[in-house]
């Protein structure tokens, strides 16, 4: 970018800088279409704590060589803890505000916008796995650090379940390596058991829904008063949104429940995850 558009970029840019001082806004220059400037920045809510943040996105801005003439280019990505619908309307309500403050400085606007927008969509927006009711409260949910959100206690009867799950398979791997411990290491490694560094009692676990893994200490602030004598785990609802659906979709939320109770059973009886693919 040459000449005042160029300084003009660079003025914005360390404005960015300064504001942002704690945000990791990086800057690429793309010198194949003409110097374009792709700024990205990662947005989340603001002035709550990690553990009360429940969606997050990469805003890109992409600057033509003829900015603030041209329009910026929006392109919103990496969603976190969003449904498709509030991902939608995220990302179209970021491209009609570039195209309406386009001929201004607009670049500083648009990241509050990406804050603006997180900070209003803050809040959990899934359907919790093991009752397959909607996660709609901040209160008693619990956030991996994946995003997935799941109802308390429908996740800590299930934690408490997996984590005796690893210990009694690590006890097996004991007897039957006779205490040797470097064989025992070796089968753990081999089958994906690995102990928390910061919780050495506890296991390393991956999230029901994505697979992904997880640290126990990302989610030991919800098992103070986890029990590990409770009993198999069962889907169950946890208020009641159900009984309000229409006739023909409640149904259908039972069946499930159902299904789910079921593969919920399978689990606790052979001490691993069954497939939830439908039959």
């Amino acid at each position: 970018m040459q000449g005042s558009d160029g300084d003009v970029i660079e003025e914005e840019l360390q404005a960015l800088y300064a504001c942002y001082p704690d945000v990791p806004v990086t800057v690429q220059k793309l010198t194949t279409y003409g110097d374009v400037h792709v700024i990205r920045v990662p947005i989340s809510p603001r002035y709550v704590d990690d553990h009360e943040s429940f969606v997050k996105m990469t805003l890109e801005l992409r600057v033509l060589p003829d900015y603030p003439s041209a329009a910026v280019e929006v392109v919103v990505g990496e969603f976190k803890g969003l449904d498709g619908r509030a991902e939608n309307a995220i990302e179209t309500r970021m491209r009609e505000e570039a195209i309406h403050m386009k001929g201004e400085m607009v670049l500083g606007h648009l990241i509050e916008t990406g804050f603006d927008l997180m900070d209003e969509y803050n809040r959990p927006q899934s359907t919790c796995v093991f009752c397959l009711e909607p996660v709609t409260s901040t209160i008693d949910v619990v956030k991996l650090p994946c995003y997935h959100c799941f109802h308390r206690s429908c996740f800590t009867a299930w934690y408490v379940w997996k984590q005796k799950a690893i210990r009694n398979r690590v006890e097996e791997l004991k007897r039957e390596h006779n205490m040797n411990q470097s064989m025992i290491d070796k089968a753990m490694e081999d089958e994906g058991i690995h102990a928390s560094e910061a919780l050495p009692s506890e296991y390393i676990f991956r999230c029901p829904c994505c697979r992904v893994q997880c640290n126990p200490t990302s989610v030991s602030m919800h098992m103070d008063d986890a029990s590990y004598d409770d009993g198999p785990i069962a889907a169950s609802p946890k208020d009641g949104s159900v009984s309000t659906l229409p006739k023909s979709v409640r149904e259908l939320v039972y069946k499930e429940q159902a299904r789910f109770s079921e593969i919920l059973r399978l689990q606790e009886k052979h001490n691993c995850l069954n497939s939830c693919s439908r039959s």
